[in-house]
């Protein structure tokens, strides 16, 4: 009988470890290489959007590159969350209009979801202990403004953090400031292929990235032409990221993790 329970512990600790194995995949099924950003973190405990210092540790050791939501307190600091309508309901009980201060965000999203969540200051304690991570940012509104305040609070601003921006023109404003690797995001962008081309010969750019809905055109092809790294949002199937990479020449995925079907 001991016997019969110790191999049925063994099996739950191997189908889990097979779990844990898929959800942090690091290949296509065909063993290619995965480049890969944890979105808003990366998952964590089943859920996606925690933007959390629970997800940022369970994750560390599985990615290099970690995006996060950024959105503005109403005491003029950057917390980590999606936004103050849907997100807010989901991780503080309530939307928020105006927006809570930082010590009352920080309050109700761990009353009411029992998660810690991230402000650009506490991020910086966290690149202090993680110094191979990088933080890759999606500040939903006043992006310059944001970048701006990150450059005056790290040193090490420009090692540590890619900002994403949203418009052609936020290029020059980003680059002056001192980053050394710039992400293109595409969804805020409603200009055809050939506009996404000319703007970009006028960029050194980390990567373009862009949604499925647009990954699915000729223009990430086009891009690997001109030299431009691309990356798609958000892929959590294998089979799906390796169909991006092979059919249409991504180079990378936003994830929250990857699964079999």
């Amino acid at each position: 009988m001991k016997l019969i329970k110790v191999l049925g512990v063994a099996v739950v600790m191997l189908i889990g470890l097979g779990v844990l194995g898929l959800w942090w995949s690091t290949q296509t099924n065909s063993g290619e290489s995965l480049p890969r950003i944890a979105h808003a973190g990366g998952g964590y405990n089943e859920q996606t959007y925690t933007n959390s210092h629970e997800a940022l540790d369970a994750n560390a050791n599985h990615y290099d590159l970690f995006e996060i939501d950024f959105v503005w307190a109403s005491d003029g600091e950057l917390v980590c969350i999606h936004d103050w309508a849907h997100s807010a309901e989901l991780w503080l009980g309530r939307e928020y209009d105006p927006p809570p201060t930082t010590p009352e965000f920080l309050q109700a999203v761990k009353a009411h979801s029992g998660i810690t969540s991230c402000t650009i200051r506490s991020l910086i304690t966290w690149l202090d202990a993680n110094p191979t991570k990088k933080i890759v940012t999606d500040i939903k509104e006043d992006n310059l403004r944001g970048l701006e305040l990150i450059s005056e609070l790290d040193p090490k601003f420009a090692e540590r953090f890619v900002p994403q921006i949203y418009q052609p023109q936020e290029f020059p404003v980003a680059e002056a400031l001192g980053f050394n690797e710039i992400i293109w995001t595409l969804y805020q962008y409603p200009g055809t292929p050939d506009q996404v081309l000319q703007e970009v010969a006028d960029m050194d750019l980390f990567a373009v990235t862009m949604p499925t809905v647009r990954a699915v055109g000729e223009l990430p092809t086009l891009l690997g032409d001109a030299g431009i790294s691309t990356y798609v949002h958000t892929i959590n199937d294998i089979d799906e990221a390796e169909a991006f990479f092979h059919a249409q020449g991504i180079d990378g995925i936003y994830t929250d993790w990857l699964q079999a079907r």
